[in-house]
């Protein structure tokens, strides 16, 4: 099925609210501590790759960081979370992941609950490549997609689902495992979504 991803997840946003999406936390809890074990400085380079209108840059500009960006394929989500932050404190790109070229790399690669939606074999391998050029060697990727007990579709699209050894394994040509961990995500409905997260360490220096 070909959907057109803009229209798509704009639509999602502006229909049901980013408080309201399944994938919405209150407290992005999960992702501050994996981000603490890569031993990102405040003045270290997070990127976060299919940011939404998550509150996660919220939190890390409360704590200091200063170099922040927020890449989503939704105008109406990260101009959303652009809108809750003092002017310049994180930088917004607008693209579909799987078609970005990116002109810079970062310390750390924070994905969650975007990776699950690139499920065919050919797509899987233009993420994986896309991780690698992005992560300065040395750099960490913490990433956060279903587990094999999640969901089988997401926002009416079919999901791909990873066991943590699974998650780790995509990425092991370029990156080490640090870390791994399930989570129980209870989405704004109540219900119970399973999650694996691996935190990988790049390559390199």
């Amino acid at each position: 099925m070909t959907i057109d991803r803009p229209t798509h997840w704009d639509q999602r946003y502006a229909k049901v609210g980013y408080r309201n999406v399944s994938w919405f936390s209150p407290e992005p809890r999960v992702s501050l501590a994996l981000l603490d074990r890569t031993g990102v400085g405040l003045d270290g380079s997070v990127v976060d790759v299919g940011a939404g209108a998550s509150l996660l840059v919220d939190r890390l500009v409360e704590r200091g960081h200063t170099d922040l960006t927020l890449v989503d394929v939704s105008q109406v989500a990260l101009d959303t979370a652009a809108g809750r932050l003092p002017p310049g404190a994180a930088a917004t790109v607008v693209v579909d992941v799987l078609e970005w070229e990116p002109a810079r790399q970062w310390d750390v690669w924070h994905e969650r609950a975007m990776f699950h939606f690139v499920n065919t074999d050919a797509d899987i391998e233009l993420y994986r490549q896309l991780v690698a050029r992005a992560v300065v060697p040395g750099g960490h990727a913490v990433i956060g997609t279903f587990s094999e007990e999640g969901p089988l579709t997401c926002s009416g699209l079919p999901v791909a689902r990873y066991s943590l050894e699974g998650l780790a394994a995509v990425f092991e040509d370029d990156f080490d495992l640090v870390w791994s961990e399930p989570e129980t995500h209870i989405t704004p409905a109540g219900a119970a979504q399973e999650f694996s997260w691996v935190v990988l360490r790049r390559h390199g220096a």
